[in-house]
């Protein structure tokens, strides 16, 4: 598993286009809306919300 993680790049470059909503998300708070075509989204950190949302949250990202 090490071999896996340290053969990661620590840069990844991302192609977005004018017609995209892109949203990076440093924490997971709350909702906003669906992942579809045109928005995208870019999880930076954990996926755990520590608020009243965190099922509903995890259970969100599971499925998408």
């Amino acid at each position: 598993m090490q071999e896996i993680w340290l053969a990661m790049p620590t840069l990844v470059h991302i192609i977005v286009l004018d017609t995209w909503h892109f949203i990076v998300y440093g924490d997971i708070h709350g909702h906003n809306s669906l992942p579809s075509k045109e928005n995208h989204y870019l999880f930076i950190s954990n996926f755990v919300d520590d608020g009243s949302f965190f099922v509903e949250i995890i259970l969100t990202l599971f499925a998408l």
